[in-house]
């Protein structure tokens, strides 16, 4: 299956979906290639991160900010805060957000990028094994530590 989007964003994080949305709001036609977290883990959100995400993601019910320790050799400090946050549950809200929002989010693991004639063709397979492409004119690496090397 193939399709074509004006922008195809690599990643479905917050700052994808922050992107992603703003791109949406200036009139662009944005395609979102997420793969998002498919079991339970604790991340911890600094309260600058926590703020951008409730300002342009999503709210994110029942988060506490709480000292974080640090042990460094002799030294002990709680000077950071910081908010647990699941991310499964988050990853998965956040992207229902974008789609609300207008973003055409599709859930996939990005195998191939290339740059063609018509744009960069952007490979991905979906979780039920299917092989799809879409091509775009822009493309945003916003996959953090998932993105490849180099």
């Amino acid at each position: 299956m193939a399709s074509r989007s004006h922008v195809v964003i690599l990643g479905g994080g917050p700052a994808a979906v922050v992107l992603g949305r703003r791109l949406v709001d200036m009139g662009y036609d944005v395609t979102m290639v997420a793969c998002p977290r498919p079991y339970h883990a604790l991340e911890g959100f600094s309260p600058r991160t926590l703020q951008v995400v409730e300002r342009y993601c999503c709210p994110v019910p029942g988060l506490e900010l709480k000292s974080r320790w640090v042990h460094w050799g002799d030294r002990i400090s709680a000077v950071n805060r910081e908010a647990l946050v699941d991310r499964y549950a988050f990853d998965h809200a956040i992207l229902d957000e974008a789609t609300a929002k207008g973003v055409n989010v599709v859930k996939g693991r990005v195998t191939n990028l290339s740059r063609g004639e018509t744009g960069w063709q952007v490979t991905y397979r979906t979780p039920d094994g299917g092989r799809h492409w879409i091509t775009g004119t822009f493309v945003v690496e916003a996959r953090g530590r998932a993105a490849p090397l180099g």
